[in-house]
C-alpha cells in the first residue's frame, strides 16, 4: 500500500490531452445531470443531491488542476486566479489547456 506522500493526485502530472478529457468529461457529466435528470421542481432532497454532485465534480476538478498545474511548471497557488470573474478563469483554462508541460529530467 502506497503512503500519502506517494499518491498520484498528491504528487502526479497530468499531460493536456488528459486533463482536457476528464475536465471537459466531468464539466459534461454534471451539466447532463442538471439539464435532462432533474426535474424543474426540486425537492429538498434532490437539491442536496445536486449539491452534492457539484461538490465532488468541484473537488476532482481542482485536483485535475493541480496536477496540470505541475505538468506546466505552475504552483497550485496559480489557480486562486481561476476565482476572478471572467478573466480569471479564461486565463487559468487557457494555460491549462494550451501550455506545453516541463519535459522530465
Amino acid at each position: 500500500m502506497k503512503s500519502a506522500g506517494e499518491h498520484p493526485l498528491l504528487h502526479g502530472k497530468l499531460n493536456r490531452r488528459e486533463f482536457a478529457f476528464f475536465f471537459f468529461a466531468s464539466t459534461f457529466a454534471y451539466t447532463w445531470a442538471f439539464a435532462v435528470e432533474l426535474p424543474p421542481v426540486m425537492t429538498e432532497t434532490q437539491w442536496a443531491v445536486a449539491l452534492l454532485m457539484l461538490a465532488i465534480i468541484f473537488v476532482v476538478q481542482i485536483f485535475l488542476a493541480l496536477m496540470r498545474c505541475r505538468d506546466i511548471g505552475r504552483s497550485g497557488w496559480f489557480l486562486l486566479i481561476w476565482f476572478i470573474p471572467t478573466i480569471g478563469t479564461l486565463w487559468v483554462l487557457g494555460e491549462l489547456l494550451f501550455r506545453p508541460g516541463k519535459v522530465a529530467t
